[in-house]
C-alpha cells in the first residue's frame, strides 16, 4: 500500500525530544567570553577617546602658537656715543653689540660646520627630533632630569623666544614653535637665525 508521500518519523531514542547538547564550558563559558569581548571593546574606546584628544589638543595648540617676530622680539638697546658735534659718532656701549648677515654672506664652511656639529639631519627634520624626544620622555618616566634632544631649530627657539627652564610646560612650547617654525620658514632661514 503507499502513502500519501509522508515518510516515517525517525525514532530518535531520546525522551524529551530535541534537546540540545550542553555548551562547551556552560553558561560560565559564555559569560567569561563576553567578559573578555566588553573590555576589549571598553579598551578600543578608551584608545580613541585618547587618541582623538591628544589629536585635538596638539592641533588647537598649533593653531594657538603664534611665531614672533626676531627682528622686533630680540633686539638689543645700544647706546651710542657722539663727539661734541653730535655728527661723528665715537662708539657704543651695548650689553651685546648685535650686528645680524644674511645667510649669503655667512661663510659656507661655517654653515657646514655647525650644522655637522650640531644637527646632522637639519636639512631634512621637521623643526624636532623624534629620537631626542622619546630618549628626553624615557629620561623623565625613569626619573631622570628633561634633557635635549634638541634641533638647531629647537634651540634657535630656545636663544630666542624662551627661557632656559626645565619645565615639561616649557618643552612642549618650544616643540609646538618648533613643528611651526620647521613648516613656515625655510631652512636657510632658521640657519641664519640661529647664526646671528
Amino acid at each position: 500500500m503507499a502513502q500519501s508521500g509522508k515518510r516515517p518519523a525517525k525514532a530518535t531514542g531520546k525522551s524529551g525530544g530535541g534537546s540540545k547538547k550542553p555548551t562547551k564550558g556552560g553558561p560560565k563559558g559564555s559569560r567569561a567570553k563576553r567578559f573578555w569581548k566588553r573590555l576589549g571593546i571598553t579598551v578600543l574606546v578608551a584608545f580613541i577617546v585618547v587618541g582623538l584628544s591628544g589629536m585635538g589638543a596638539f592641533f588647537f595648540l598649533y593653531a594657538t602658537t603664534d611665531l614672533p617676530d626676531p627682528n622686533s622680539d630680540f633686539q638689543t638697546n645700544t647706546t651710542f656715543i657722539y663727539y661734541r658735534d653730535g655728527e661723528e659718532r665715537l662708539g657704543s656701549l651695548a650689553v651685546q653689540n648685535r650686528q645680524t648677515i644674511g645667510y649669503d654672506e655667512m661663510p659656507q664652511l661655517m654653515k657646514d660646520a655647525v650644522v655637522a656639529a650640531e644637527n646632522r639631519t637639519f636639512w631634512e627634520d621637521p623643526g624636532f627630533s623624534v629620537t631626542g624626544i622619546a630618549r628626553g620622555a624615557f629620561s623623565i618616566a625613569t626619573g631622570g632630569e628633561l634633557q635635549g634632544g634638541s634641533t638647531i631649530t629647537q634651540q634657535y627657539i630656545k636663544i630666542l623666544y624662551l627661557d632656559s627652564g626645565q619645565r615639561l610646560s616649557r618643552k612642549v612650547r618650544e616643540l609646538m614653535l618648533a613643528i611651526k617654525m620647521g613648516r613656515e620658514l625655510p631652512k636657510e632661514e632658521i640657519l641664519e637665525g640661529y647664526l646671528n
